[in-house]
Formats: structure tokens, C-alpha cells, sequence
């Protein structure tokens, strides 16, 4: 019988090493690049697979070579010395070790090395991972923190541009850069910053046309334009060549709230790989940064210009201007000032006492409060105003201030202006009126009451009645006499309704010709009482007017404690109703549409 393989008397096969196994697999696989050497030699003896990637060279390249002798592992002046040193040491480390590619290129690794004894051997592990993106990321958060710093420290756009061009510089080749802007009101491109080696600064504005630029402005993406792409572009029919031709070309657009406002370009004329992906993506996360800085500059510089303009329109813009000395209260007032107020020029010495008197009593407190907190914060006195003229006329004011400090930081005077908004104060309480009331009886309409229904009962001020009201008969009298006649007995119902409740009750016509009176503070029995009040003050009107009587029929509900007012309003027509039935009987239901009978 032939014997197993493994039967007694036989060695068995020497079984692998597992932690070999592990081990290989491992420096195999890993991430990071792995790298020994002979600690005697100084010799690399084996490179895994992540590096000979990451540098670019065959592994051949690598072995029996020297460390800081082979061409595959090219570290900086400063570098060499310590990696001839790392030998001797059982422990080295590079927090940051540019090391060259095949390709010319840098990358940025963190080098760690340790000494280990492998049987009788020692050996030497250098652990190298590529930080190269890390230090990329970190470069342009530096780039976009030094380009906010720039728009917080310059003092204009044209001292900006400058500055942003050595930013972009820092971290990619930008010896050819220009940004431009669009003008949408005009459409209109402007070259504010324009640095170029073979191309002259275009000086004015231009509409866009099918360039590079204006497709990135088009588009609002971002073009990394290689002669194939431009080639492609261009037999599209959507770009077409201006200027100097490039080897390449990257523009990203500059876009604020979702709004492209210009873009930002950098070319080369001889390197058609001096950009590609990495550069773009770089270029685009600094673009919000310099986006914001323009924006901001531009708000600046036309806050500036403004002020400028204001200072020297009064007489166009009847601004009038005012300095006030805190000290004493003494001020100065310009002519156009004391127009505003009703008086000649120089009509008497000012001072904000006076000018506080000619302030309407119901805005005095306002006005006070305002000008002591800007003194308090050292800040600005912003307050709208009616001013009572000597004539007796009640105009608006927007009076605006600017708090001036001493060197010492203490508040000495305020300047400021003066504008005459009666016009708009009108307006818009012609529109806030027209947006609550009901044009043709000047009654709040039904939105405002359901507000209004709202506002009581989240405030919960009860008790609280609702009257309803429905005038009788008023088809009959539009078929009769006309709409016009209807609508002079709307009006009349509601010089009746004006005339019998309170100020504080709110009356509004929520229908063609239906009306609700809101009672706030007002129980069942008030209730009752005003109701009968107004039966009285309509019956003196019907005596007054036997040919044309107004016939009305009521509701009125009243919730004592906390209640959904739909409800008592729901209440209210429901008794309205049913007084309508005492008057005229119950009606008629004729395809589900009520009919009263005459």
C-alpha cells in the first residue's frame, strides 16, 4: 500500500510563515508608500507598489540603489543631509519632505522612518505618505483668508486687484491674469485688471461677444480650453478667437448669490500643460473669495460715491443738512433744514431743544431714545418723524445722523440730514389703507376682520360679542333703481353702523351685503345693549328717509371665556338668519340657492 503523504516517518512540508504572509500582503496593498533599506548599505531593497506609483519610476530604478544617490528619490538641498543621517538613527521624521516625480513635478509626503532587526539583519522602514493635497488645501485657505484680509484692508478695487493677482500667483503660474466685469443693466464687459505678456490691456467697455471669456460669463462654468477644445468650441459656432492665441486657457466664472458677475483668467502661451484639473478646481475654490471682495469693494466705493454726491446735491435732492454740538444742544441748520420746517433761512438760533418742541408730541419719545442710544453707541441717529410747521401743517421727516468722536474716542457732535417724506408717508398710508378697507363704504373688509379675529383671540381678551348684519331687500332695490342706488344704502348702512358702536368696536362688510362688528371687552348683556342702540339710531334714520327705509336683520354671539371666535361668528349669522326668518318667513330652497319670499 503506498503510504500518505503525512504518515509516521515522513517530515511533512515546512509551512509558510503567517506573519510574512500578513506582512506581504500589507506592504502590498497599503496606501501609503513603503520603502526599506539595508541598514549597513544604506541600499533600498524593496519598494511596494503605492510608491513606485507615486514617484513614477520602475521599480528597478529603485533597487540596489542608495537612498540620497538615486534619481527616483530627489529631496531638496535642505532634505539631503538629514536623509544621509537617517541610518544612524533608529527613528527620523519629515512632517513635510517635497519629494521630485519622473515628471518634474513636487509632492509633499511626511516621511517617517524606524530601524528594525530581522533575524540577524537590521533594516530600515521609511513609512511615506502623500500630503500632497492636504498642503494644496491648506494653500488655498490661505489664499482665500490673505484675499478677505486684502478687501478688509484696501482702500479700493484698483488697490485690490493688484493684491488678489499675487494670491492667485502663490499657488499656480499666473504671469498672465485678468479679470473682467459685467455690467447687466448695460451689457457691458469691463477689463479693470489686465497683466498680460504678449496681449495689451483693453482699456473702455465692450459688449460680449463669442470669446473665451464671455462664454465663461455666458455659461457661468468654468473653461479649461485646450487647443482641442477651443477647436471644438469654435466649429460650434459658440466661441471664436480675440486676441492673442494661448498653448491654454482656464477662466472660472465670479458669481455672487447665484449671479455671475464677471470672471477671472489666468493663460500660458508656451506650456499647454501648465493647467489642467488640479489648477482649475484651485481656481475655483479662491474664485467665491475674490467674488466676495469685488462685491464688496463695489458696495464700498458706491457708498463712497454716494456720500460724495450727497454732500454736494442738496440743493437738487432738498436735503437739508444739520450739525448739532452735544455739548450744549447748539446747532446749525441749512437753509433747505429750515424749509423743511416752515421757516425763512436763519429764522431764529437753533438748538435741540426747539427742534425737539417742533417735533409732534407722539414722536418726541421716539426721537429722544434714538438720538441718546447713537450717542451712547457712538453710531448712527436714524428716526422718521411728523414736525407741526408754524402754519399749523403736519409733515414727515427722515432725519439721519452720524455721531463724531474727539481723539480721544468722546462724542462731540452729530451731523447729519433731513428729507421731506410727506409723499410717501401719504402713499403709503393710501396703500395700507386701500389693502384693509373696503373701497366702496370705507369699512375694514373681511381679511382684516379675520386678522383682527385672530389677534383677540390668541391675546385671549375676552369676553368677546360679534354682530352680524345683512341688509334686507337690496336686490330688489339694484333691480329696481340700479347698482347705484344699492350701493347709497350700503353706504348708509354704514354711517348707521360708525355712528352706533364704539371707536374701539371693528366694523367691516365681509360680503355683498353682509356685515360683522367686532365687540372686544364687550359680554352678552353689552352686547345687547349696543345692539338695541343701534336700532334706535337706524329708526331715527328710516323717520328721516320714509322713501327709501333700511331694513336690516341681526345676529349676535358673545363667548364669555376662551373660544374659537369661528365659532361665535358661525353663531352670530346663524341668528341672523333666523331673524331674517321672523321678518319674512323661512325661504324658499330653489337649486340650493336661497330666495326670500316678498
Amino acid at each position: 500500500m503506498q503510504k500518505a503523504k503525512h504518515d509516521v516517518g515522513e517530515k511533512p512540508d515546512k509551512a509558510p510563515d503567517v506573519s510574512e504572509l500578513r506582512y506581504r500582503r500589507l506592504f502590498e496593498t497599503a496606501q501609503d508608500g513603503i520603502l526599506i533599506l539595508n541598514a549597513e548599505t544604506g541600499e533600498i531593497t524593496d519598494v511596494n507598489p503605492f510608491l513606485v506609483k507615486l514617484l513614477g519610476y520602475p521599480l528597478k530604478e529603485f533597487l540596489g540603489k542608495k537612498l540620497w544617490e538615486t534619481g527616483s528619490f530627489k529631496v531638496s538641498k535642505n532634505s539631503q543631509a538629514t536623509i544621509y543621517e537617517l541610518q544612524k538613527k533608529q527613528f527620523t521624521r519629515f512632517e513635510d519632505l517635497p519629494i521630485e516625480t519622473k515628471d518634474g513635478r513636487f509632492v509633499h509626503v511626511e516621511f517617517i522612518s524606524n530601524a528594525y532587526k530581522v533575524g540577524k539583519a537590521k533594516i530600515i522602514q521609511c513609512n511615506i505618505r502623500d500630503i500632497t493635497e492636504q498642503k494644496q488645501l491648506q494653500a488655498l485657505q490661505e489664499a482665500g483668508y490673505q484675499i478677505a484680509i486684502a478687501a478688509e484692508t484696501t482702500s479700493s478695487l484698483n488697490d485690490l486687484y493688484p493684491q488678489i493677482h499675487q494670491i492667485i500667483s502663490s499657488v499656480m503660474p499666473a504671469e498672465n491674469f485678468y479679470i473682467t466685469l459685467y455690467d447687466e443693466a448695460h451689457n457691458l464687459l469691463r477689463f479693470p485688471y489686465f497683466h498680460d505678456e504678449a496681449d495689451v490691456p483693453f482699456l473702455g467697455e465692450i459688449e460680449p461677444g463669442k470669446g473665451l471669456t464671455a462664454y465663461v460669463l455666458r455659461t457661468g462654468k468654468s473653461l479649461l480650453c485646450t487647443q482641442a477644445v477651443h477647436d471644438e468650441l469654435e466649429r460650434q459656432g459658440a466661441v471664436i478667437l480675440l486676441g492673442v492665441p494661448s498653448a491654454i486657457w482656464l477662466g472660472v466664472p465670479l458669481i455672487i448669490q447665484g449671479k455671475t458677475i464677471g470672471a477671472m483668467v489666468v493663460q500660458h502661451y508656451s506650456d499647454p500643460e501648465a493647467y489642467g484639473e488640479r489648477e482649475q478646481h484651485m481656481l475655483e475654490f479662491v474664485s467665491l473669495q475674490v467674488a466676495l471682495a469685488i462685491s464688496r469693494k463695489q458696495t464700498e466705493d458706491a457708498l463712497r460715491e454716494s456720500e460724495q454726491r450727497l454732500q454736494n446735491a442738496e440743493h437738487v435732492a432738498n436735503l437739508g443738512s444739520w450739525e448739532m454740538d452735544i455739548a450744549n444742544g447748539r446747532s446749525m441748520w441749512s437753509a433747505e433744514f429750515f424749509r423743511i420746517y416752515g421757516f425763512g433761512p436763519n429764522a431764529f438760533e437753533p438748538t435741540a431743544e426747539i427742534e425737539l418742541a417742533l417735533t409732534h408730541q407722539d414722536d418726541r419719545e421716539k426721537s429722544s431714545q434714538a438720538l441718546g442710544q447713537a450717542i451712547a453707541d457712538k453710531g448712527v441717529y436714524s428716526v422718521e418723524k411728523r414736525i407741526i410747521r408754524p402754519d399749523g401743517s403736519i409733515v414727515w421727516v427722515d432725519t439721519k445722523g452720524m455721531v463724531v468722536c474727539d481723539s480721544n474716542g468722546i462724542p462731540i457732535k452729530l451731523v447729519g440730514s433731513c428729507l421731506d417724506i410727506t409723499a410717501r408717508k401719504e402713499a403709503e398710508e393710501k396703500l395700507r389703507y386701500l389693502s384693509t378697507h373696503d373701497p366702496l363704504t370705507g369699512l375694514y373688509d373681511r381679511g382684516y376682520f379675520e386678522a383682527e379675529m385672530a389677534r383677540l383671540e390668541h391675546g385671549r381678551q375676552f369676553p368677546i360679542s360679534i354682530v352680524m348684519a345683512d341688509v334686507d331687500h337690496l336686490k330688489e332695490t339694484n333691480d329696481r333703481e340700479g347698482h347705484s342706488a344699492g350701493d347709497e344704502l350700503l353706504k348708509e348702512v354704514a354711517r348707521v353702523f360708525t355712528v352706533s358702536f364704539r371707536a374701539e368696536d371693528m366694523i367691516a362688510r365681509i360680503g355683498g351685503d353682509e356685515f360683522a362688528i367686532l365687540l372686544p371687552n364687550t359680554g352678552a348683556v353689552a352686547a345687547e345693549n349696543a345692539l338695541r342702540r343701534m336700532h334706535r339710531i337706524l329708526q331715527e334714520r328710516n323717520a328721516a328717509h320714509a322713501k327709501r327705509p333700511l331694513q336690516l336683520s341681526f345676529g349676535v354671539s358673545t363667548a364669555e371665556k376662551p373660544t374659537p371666535l369661528a365659532a361665535v361668528l358661525s353663531e352670530a349669522d346663524r341668528k341672523m338668519y333666523a331673524d331674517k326668518e321672523t321678518h319674512y318667513g323661512p325661504p324658499l330652497k330653489i337649486t340650493g340657492k336661497k330666495k326670500q319670499n316678498g
